[in-house]
């Protein structure tokens, strides 16, 4: 079996000489808090390109270079989340006229991402595509699951906890992707560096929220994989948090999806976790290149 991750929630320790091998044989150690927060991770010192680096740095700096990325990033988040969307409008008939709204809205807004000449202009379609999303994302889940609104830091409610737990999932992946990929994952363009957080991962990962953990929170809730039980609330943050046993349940799952299938609309198959990987070369290659970046985007 090969090891491409490994991930400590909690108290869980890594031995110095297991770090040391892991290490050797360029195999990331990411650390999460109790609650599934980011906290940080281990890399080996392969590190990336000369030139790909004064590339991504320059970008980071420079108005167009970043947007150029950033464009691509929003624009394929979009596109994504329509597809699920349309994706439940499909198969659920009557009683979609709101997320036939949300939609086509996502559909308009997609083209303004894409001309986009101003980095808070497209921060700010991205936050309006996104609360647009989630006012009809509960509408796809199965009594008595209810969904009002996203929050976190923490998740007050058993949909918000899963979603945060699954985005914190992903981070990982995208934080391994891009540093293989040779870039720096700190240095981000739509989300900005600060304070070493993942910030070009975060960006990378951006457009795989909706076709990775949306869509997988929507299966095992309405499926029954779940249970408000799977859930209990306390403690001084008024957060929620899942059962041991329920995040146990929840990685298998994640992992799983990972492993899925998918091919794009222009013929490219393979895994969700190597459309990732892909995507952090195209990225590379983008910045390299001074050309625009190539989102995932599902098919619909």
């Amino acid at each position: 079996m090969e090891v491409e991750d490994v991930v400590v929630v909690g108290n869980g320790t890594v031995s110095t000489a297991a770090l040391q091998l892991l290490m050797e044989r360029q195999v990331p150690v990411h650390y999460l808090s109790t609650g599934g927060r980011y906290l940080g991770g281990s890399l080996s010192a392969r590190g990336g390109a000369s030139s790909l680096r004064r590339a991504q740095y320059r970008a980071a700096e420079e108005s167009e270079p970043g947007l150029r990325i950033a464009r691509g990033v929003v624009t394929g988040k979009l596109l994504n989340q329509r597809a699920l969307l349309r994706r439940f409008v499909y198969r659920h008939e009557g009683e979609t006229d709101e997320i036939t709204a949300v939609i086509r809205e996502l559909e308009k807004i997609s083209r303004w991402a894409a001309v986009s000449t101003d980095m808070e202009q497209l921060r700010g379609i991205e936050g309006h595509g996104a609360a647009l999303y989630f006012s009809v994302f509960g509408r796809m889940l199965r009594p008595p699951w209810r969904f009002t609104g996203r929050n976190r830091r923490p998740p007050r409610d058993p949909v918000n906890a899963l979603l945060s737990f699954g985005y914190t999932l992903l981070l990982v992946h995208a934080t391994t992707a891009a540093a293989l990929s040779g870039l720096d994952p700190c240095v981000g363009f739509l989300h900005p560096e600060h304070r070493g957080r993942p910030s070009v991962a975060l960006d990378l990962m951006e457009p795989f929220r909706p076709v990775v953990v949306d869509r997988l929170l929507l299966a095992l809730i309405n499926q029954g994989m779940f249970s408000p039980e799977d859930f209990s609330s306390g403690g001084d943050d008024g957060g929620v948090r899942m059962a041991a046993e329920a995040r146990r349940r929840y990685v298998v799952a994640f992992e799983q999806r990972l492993t899925t299938r998918s091919t794009t609309p222009e013929g490219q198959g393979g895994t969700y976790l190597l459309h990732l990987r892909y995507a952090a070369r195209r990225m590379a290659q983008a910045l390299v290149e001074e050309t625009p970046y190539m989102p995932f985007v599902a098919p619909v």
